[in-house]
């Protein structure tokens, strides 16, 4: 024997589905916001030092390199990341930082890019 499945069953699953769909695309957009806020507050608010290249690696298929940089801010180093093809291991490049927290860090020239 068949069991019928109610329509009630079905409005109950769609609205289930729905709201964590929309749960979903809300911690996207919140999550956008939040990097966009901080990367603003970073060029408006952030000191600008000098950090040096330790390492470079091909991500993904269009060869897009990762640079992985080093900075010493009161005698602490601390690192950061950014999507370059154009800096090598040993180059020195411009970032900025946040003073009351250096792990909030990026590169000057993406910075202005995005700023502008």
């Amino acid at each position: 024997m068949k069991l019928k499945k109610k329509k009630e069953d079905y409005n109950y699953k769609n609205k289930i589905s729905l709201v964590v769909l929309l749960i979903i695309i809300a911690c996207f957009i919140f999550a956008v916001t939040k990097k966009s806020m901080t990367n603003k507050k970073v060029y408006k608010k952030g000191e600008i030092t000098y950090a040096i290249v330790n390492d470079t690696r091909k991500v993904g298929g269009n060869g897009v390199r990762k640079c992985t940089y080093l900075f010493t801010y009161n005698e602490i180093k601390y690192e950061g990341w950014v999507y370059d093809d154009n800096y090598k291991i040993g180059d020195t490049i411009k970032i900025m930082f946040l003073k009351d927290n250096p792990k909030i860090n990026d590169d000057y020239k993406f910075l202005q890019r995005i700023n502008k």
